[in-house]
C-alpha cells in the first residue's frame, strides 16, 4: 500500500496526476497482486529474494527518476496525450513490483504456519493490514513532508532490504523445505462466486467513498490516505473478529449489507456533526486529520470490516496456507479489478453516489444468497435488505450535500445556508470526476470533485485574465494552465492574438462550452486552442514560447507585483525583467471585454487600481521557508495543515508595506491616475479592511479635508 501511494506521486509528476495514473496503479496492483498470490507457493524458497527485489526496484525508481522521466518524454512522446498510452506506460513500469508484492503475503503466512501450526493466516493478514494502515498514514502525514517523494521511496525500500536480509539470516530452515503439494483446501464454486461478488462490491464501495470524501472533506490528496487507512484497518479488525468468534462468510456479508444501510442513514448526521466540530479542530493539523478520520470511520467502518473479513472467513481449514490463501486472494484481487473497471467505465458516469451504495448493498446480499445456495429464507431476507437500502438511499441519504462544496462543511451555519439556498443542480460525471453546474440563491457556479472555485456571475476570474494581459510585455501568444470555468482563459483568449489553454480534467474540458456565457464563448474562438493534458507535462514537452503564462510559478524571479482581486484573492505577476503596466488601455479598447466588466459594475479604467505593491519580495516573512518542488510539494502540505494559518500575518505585512508613491509611479502609464478614484475603488470593493484603512491613513496625511473630497468625487461618479 505504501508503494501505491508513493508510485502514484512519482508517476504523477511526469505522466500527470490524471485518471490514467490512478487507473494504471489500481489496475496493475490489483492484477499484479492477484497473479502474485496465485503463484506465491511456487516461490517458497525465494521470499528473501522477493523482498530484496521489491526494495531494489523501488530504489531504482527513486534514484533514476530523472532518467525514467526523460525516457517517458523522449522515447514515448505521446505518453500523456492519450488515455490508453498513459495507462500502458504506467502499467509497464509497475507490473514487476506489483507482482512481487503480491507473492509476499501468502508466503509470510506459510512461514508463520510452519513456525506455529494452526489458523495463522488470519493473524498474519491482520498484522499485515495493521502495518499497511499505519504506514499509509505515516507516509502521507509525516514521511513525505519530512523527506519528499524520492527519499520516502528509499526509506520504504530500505525496509524491504532489511526484511530480505533478516529472512535470509534467520528463516533459512523454514524456507529450505516447501510444504507438501498433496493437500489443499477445497472451495465450492458457489463460495468462490460469492467471494468474487463481494470483491466487486468492495471495490465499488471504496471508490464511492473516496469520491464522497472529496465532496465533503476536501481534496483527494488530503482524504485518500484516511480512506485507504480505514479500509486497511477494516481488514485488520474484521479479520481479528472473524478469528475470535469464528464468524462464517454468510454472517460477514450480512454485516456488510447492514453496514451499507448504516452508511446511507448516517451520512447526513455525520456531515452536519463534522461541520459543527470543524472550527474546534482546524487550528491543529493533528486534530484536523483526526476529525476527518473519525467522520469517515463512522460512515464506512462497518462495511470496511465486513469486506475485509471475507477471505479469513472462507479459509476455515489451513492445510496449505501459502497456496490456499493465494487462491482466495487471487479471486478477490481480480474481482476488485473488475469492480474498479465497472465503476469507472459504467457506474460512475450513470448513477448518483447514493444509488451506487444501495447497489453495493444489493451485491452484498447476493453474495449471501450464493454462499447459502439460494435457500428461500435467505433469498427473502436479501430482498428485504435491498428494499431497506433503496429506502435509505431515497429518503435519508442527502446527495444534495455533495454539491455545495467542501468548504461549506467548515461551519454548521454555512452548511445549513448552502443546503437551503441550493436551488438547482445538473450533474455531468465522467469516468472518475464529478462535474456539476449548480445554482445557489440565484447565482450559478460550477463544482468539480468537491471544489467550488468562483460563482460564474462574479468578475474576479476575468480580472485575473485582464490584469495578467495588461501586465504582459506583448499580447501575441499566451498559455493558460487550468481552464476551469474558462473565465480567465476566455478573457486572455479575447485579448491575445493566440492562446493555448491546457486542462487536466476531462470532465471540465468536455463541459467548458456549457459556461460559454461567462467565458466569452472561448470554445468557439479560432485563436484559442484547448489541450487536454497535464500542465506540468505540457510545459516540459512544448517547444513554444509565450509572452504570458498564467497560473503557474517556476523557479524564482527578480520582479513581482501583487494585485488584490477581492479580500482573500490575490494575483502575483512575476518576471525576470521588470514588471510593468505595458498595456493600460487594453481592456478599455476591447469593446466586448470592456462591456462585460461594465455589466458587472467594474469600470474598465478601474482595473489597474487592483495593484497593491510592486515589491512583493519585501513581504516574504520567513526567508528560510522550504521551497515548493515536485518532489517536495511544500505548498500542498502547508495548505493541508490549516485553512487559516499565516493569512492575517501576511495581510499585516502587506498593509504596513503599502506606498502611494510606488503605486502612483507604477500606474503612470494610465495617463489619468487619480488618487481619489483609487481610494473610492478600494472603499467600494473592499469596505472597511486593514488595507483600506491603510490607504485612507496615507491619503489623509497628504490630502486636506479628505472625507469631503471623497464624498464629492463619489457623487460625480457614474453608477
Amino acid at each position: 500500500m505504501s508503494y501505491e501511494v508513493l508510485y502514484a506521486r512519482l508517476l504523477g509528476n511526469f505522466i500527470g496526476d490524471q485518471f490514467a495514473v490512478t487507473a494504471a496503479i489500481l489496475l496493475t496492483f490489483m492484477l499484479g497482486i492477484g497473479f502474485g498470490t496465485l503463484a506465491a507457493h511456487r516461490l517458497w524458497r525465494r521470499l528473501w529474494i522477493i523482498e530484496l527485489a521489491i526494495g531494489a526496484v523501488a530504489a531504482a525508481a527513486s534514484l533514476g527518476a530523472s532518467t525514467l522521466e526523460s525516457f517517458v518524454y523522449d522515447a514515448i512522446p505521446f505518453s500523456g496525450q492519450t488515455l490508453s498510452m498513459s495507462v500502458l506506460v504506467c502499467s509497464g513500469l509497475l507490473v514487476l513490483p506489483s507482482f512481487l508484492i503480491g507473492t509476499s503475503l501468502p508466503l509470510f503466512a506459510g512461514y508463520v504456519a510452519r513456525l506455529a501450526p494452526g489458523r495463522v493466516f488470519g493473524a498474519v493478514y491482520s498484522v499485515y493490514n495493521f502495518g499497511a494502515a499505519i504506514t499509509v498514514l505515516t507516509i502521507e502525514f509525516w514521511l513525505l513532508r519530512r523527506f519528499g517523494i524520492q527519499h520516502s521511496i528509499l526509506v520504504i525500500a530500505a525496509l524491504n532490504a532489511f526484511t530480505g536480509v533478516s529472512l535470509r539470516l534467520f528463516m533459512g530452515d523454514v524456507a529450505a523445505v516447501p510444504p507438501s503439494p498433496s493437500t489443499r483446501a477445497h472451495f465450492a464454486a458457489t463460495d468462490l462466486l460469492a467471494l468474487a461478488t463481494a470483491g466487486v462490491a468492495s471495490a465499488i464501495f471504496q471508490l464511492v467513498m473516496i469520491k464522497v470524501a472529496e465532496c465533503f472533506l476536501g481534496p483527494f490528496r488530503e482524504t485518500f490516505a484516511p480512506v485507504l487507512a480505514i479500509v486497511l484497518l477494516g481488514i485488520a479488525f474484521g479479520t481479528l473478529l472473524t478469528m475470535r468468534w469464528r464468524v462464517q462468510f454468510g454472517t460477514v456479508m450480512i454485516t456488510a449489507t447492514l453496514g451499507l444501510i448504516w452508511t446511507l442513514l448516517s451520512f447526513p448526521t455525520v456531515a452536519r456533526t463534522y461541520s459543527a466540530l470543524y472550527e474546534f479542530a482546524v487550528h491543529g493539523p493533528f486534530t484536523n486529520v483526526m476529525l476527518k478520520f473519525a467522520a469517515l470511520a463512522v460512515i464506512m467502518g462497518i462495511p470496511a470490516m465486513a469486506f475485509g473479513a471475507t477471505v479469513p472467513a472462507l479459509l476455515a481449514v489451513e492445510s496449505q496456507v501459502a497456496r490456499d490463501s493465494g487462491r482466495l486472494l487471487f479471486v478477490v484481487s481480480l474481482a476488485n479489478a473488475l469492480g474498479f473497471l465497472l465503476t469507472v467505465f459504467v457506474l460512475h458516469q450513470r448513477f448518483e453516489y447514493g444509488t451506487l451504495l444501495w447497489m453495493v448493498a444489493g451485491l452484498s446480499a447476493i453474495a449471501v444468497v450464493l454462499h447459502r445456495r439460494g435457500k428461500p429464507l435467505v433469498l427473502a431476507a436479501a430482498v428485504v435488505a435491498i428494499v431497506l437500502a433503496v429506502l435509505a438511499a431515497t429518503s435519508v441519504w442527502k446527495e444534495k450535500l455533495l454539491s455545495v462544496g467542501y468548504t461549506e462543511f467548515h461551519d454548521r451555519e454555512d452548511l445549513a445556508a448552502a443546503e437551503s439556498e441550493l436551488t438547482a443542480t445538473e450533474r455531468f460525471p465522467s469516468r472518475q470526476d464529478l462535474f456539476v453546474l449548480a445554482e445557489r440563491d440565484g447565482s450559478p457556479y460550477f463544482f468539480i470533485n468537491g471544489y467550488v472555485s468562483m460563482y460564474l456571475d462574479t468578475p474576479h476570474e476575468k480580472l485575473v485574465g485582464a490584469m495578467s494581459s495588461m501586465l504582459s510585455p506583448r499580447t501575441d501568444k499566451a498559455l493558460v494552465l487550468g481552464i476551469g470555468s474558462g473565465m480567465s482563459a476566455g478573457t486572455v483568449g479575447a485579448l491575445f492574438d493566440s492562446t493555448d489553454a491546457v486542462e487536466i480534467t476531462p470532465a471540465v474540458f468536455n463541459n467548458v462550452h456549457r459556461m460559454a456565457g461567462y467565458n466569452f464563448n472561448m470554445t468557439e474562438r479560432p485563436n484559442v486552442r484547448r489541450i487536454l493534458d497535464d500542465g506540468i507535462r505540457f510545459t516540459r514537452v512544448s517547444q513554444d514560447k509565450y509572452s504570458l503564462i498564467l497560473n503557474t510559478l517556476s523557479g524564482s524571479f527578480s520582479s513581482c507585483w501583487l494585485t488584490a482581486l477581492q479580500r482573500s484573492y490575490f494575483l502575483l505577476a512575476c518576471s525576470n525583467v521588470p514588471v510593468a503596466l505595458a498595456h493600460p488601455q487594453l481592456v478599455m479598447e476591447h469593446p466586448e471585454v470592456a462591456n462585460d466588466f461594465r455589466s458587472a459594475d467594474y469600470g474598465p479604467d478601474e482595473l489597474p487600481y487592483t495593484l497593491l505593491s510592486t515589491h512583493v519580495l519585501d513581504f516574504v516573512g520567513d526567508k528560510s521557508a522550504p521551497i515548493n518542488t515536485l518532489d517536495r510539494p511544500e505548498l500542498e502540505f502547508e495548505m493541508a495543515r490549516s485553512r487559516e494559518w499565516g493569512f492575517p500575518d501576511f495581510l499585516k505585512r502587506v498593509r504596513d508595506g503599502l506606498s502611494y508613491e510606488e503605486v502612483t509611479s507604477a500606474l503612470a502609464p494610465m495617463g489619468h491616475f487619480d488618487q481619489l478614484e483609487h481610494l473610492l475603488y478600494w472603499i467600494d470593493r473592499f469596505g472597511s479592511s486593514p488595507i483600506t484603512d491603510r490607504w485612507l491613513g496615507m491619503a489623509a496625511a497628504t490630502t486636506p479635508d479628505l472625507e469631503r473630497r471623497l464624498d464629492e468625487a463619489r457623487e460625480k461618479r457614474v453608477p
